[in-house]
C-alpha cells in the first residue's frame, strides 16, 4: 500500500496524510506486540487484568485499522 500511497494522490500532502495512517497502524501493532509479550512473560496463570490489556491492546489496533480505511476513502475517492 506504501507504493498507492506515493502514487495516486495528486497532492505531497495527500501522500502524506495516506502514509501517516499506515503509520499509525504499525505503531499500534507494535504497541499490542509489546503489551502481548509483557503479559505472557508475567505468567501462565490466567488474570482479569491480563485478559483486559490484551483486549485494549487489540482494540487499539482494530481503531487503527478503520482510522486508515475512512482516511484512505476520504483521500481516494472524495
Amino acid at each position: 500500500m506504501l507504493p498507492l500511497a506515493l502514487w495516486w494522490p495528486d497532492t505531497a500532502l495527500e501522500s502524506a496524510i495516506l502514509v501517516l495512517s499506515l503509520f499509525v497502524v504499525l505503531i499500534a501493532e507494535l504497541l499490542n506486540t509489546g503489551i502481548e509479550a509483557a503479559v505472557n512473560r508475567h505468567g501462565d496463570e490466567r488474570h482479569h487484568w491480563s485478559g483486559v490489556a490484551k483486549d485494549v491492546a487489540s482494540a487499539a489496533v482494530l481503531l487503527a485499522l478503520l482510522q486508515c480505511l475512512l482516511v484512505w476513502s476520504l483521500v481516494l475517492f472524495f
